[in-house]
């Protein structure tokens, strides 16, 4: 239990701490981007890739960690080896079928947002002249 209670105080400093990381850029600029597959809507969908984490509260965290440590007589060490039927050995991803090129759900991912902008203008009365 107190395992799992540790791991969770890591992933909340670790979500605090990396929360507002700037967008990463290529060599030329433009936005960076991972394929990610919806279970849910059965699509491949772009996520926009975040800058690298910085540990700068580490030093302080591992400190404290390996006093604690130090102190503590009863503590059991193992290793918990992953199955070779875990999900992770099995596909290279969830989707069940293959997976698009980056370049291809970006460009969709924006000509989407242009349709949906064109029809709100559209119902808003903004859109381009008839007459």
């Amino acid at each position: 239990n107190d395992a799992f209670i540790g791991r969770t105080y890591l992933a909340a400093i670790d979500h605090n701490a990396h929360m507002f990381r700037k967008a990463a850029v290529t060599k030329s600029g433009q936005p960076k981007y991972n394929k990610v597959y919806s279970k849910r809507s059965k699509n491949w969908r772009v996520d926009e890739v975040k800058e690298p984490k910085s540990y700068d509260f580490w030093p302080t965290l591992a400190t404290r960690i390996l006093q604690k440590k130090i102190k503590d007589q009863i503590s059991i060490l193992r290793a918990v080896p992953v199955p070779e039927d875990h999900p992770k050995n099995i596909a290279p991803s969830i989707a069940l079928k293959p997976i698009p090129k980056t370049s291809d759900l970006v460009q969709r991912a924006q000509s989407r947002f242009v349709t949906e902008q064109t029809n709100k203008d559209a119902i808003m009365g903004e859109g381009p002249s008839t007459s």
